[in-house]
């Protein structure tokens, strides 16, 4: 607030977005049987791996939670583009496959739990931008 006003920081747009989220199957569970040191190398490697898979595709990360990972497509550069559901299943499919590679990894280094993550995409009208800042 500035001088007893609300900074509007962005105009709202309506745009057609696709959304990904991804969680990391049992990692509660998965965590409680690793070292504190080796659960931060996990996850770390797994969220360097999957930031570049992201990239590769265009995504942006907005939040990532532990394991959970928010990703959109379509903002907030608009990608003028039709096919940006299309580029968010691509990278669902490379991150499936990339975590078949880290397992093989992480069995070598010792880790016998088989990791598996779970995605949801969704594609619809969405309202981007920011509310007010203080």
């Amino acid at each position: 607030m500035s001088n007893g006003k609300i900074d509007l920081i962005w105009k709202h747009n309506r745009e057609k977005l696709t959304l990904f989220f991804s969680d990391i199957k049992n990692f509660t569970n998965i965590t409680d049987s690793l070292e504190p040191e080796d659960m931060a190398n996990l996850l770390n490697e797994y969220l360097t791996e999957m930031n570049d898979i992201i990239n590769k595709y265009q995504g942006t990360l907005a939040q990532v939670i532990g394991d959970g990972l928010y990703i959109f497509f379509g903002a907030p550069q608009k990608t003028n583009d039709k096919n940006h559901a299309l580029r968010c299943l691509k990278m669902a499919i490379d991150m499936q496959a990339k975590m078949k590679e880290l397992n093989r990894k992480w069995f070598d280094d010792g880790i016998d739990e088989i990791l598996q993550i779970r995605c949801g995409i969704n594609t619809g009208m969405a309202t981007v931008g920011g509310v007010w800042i203080i």
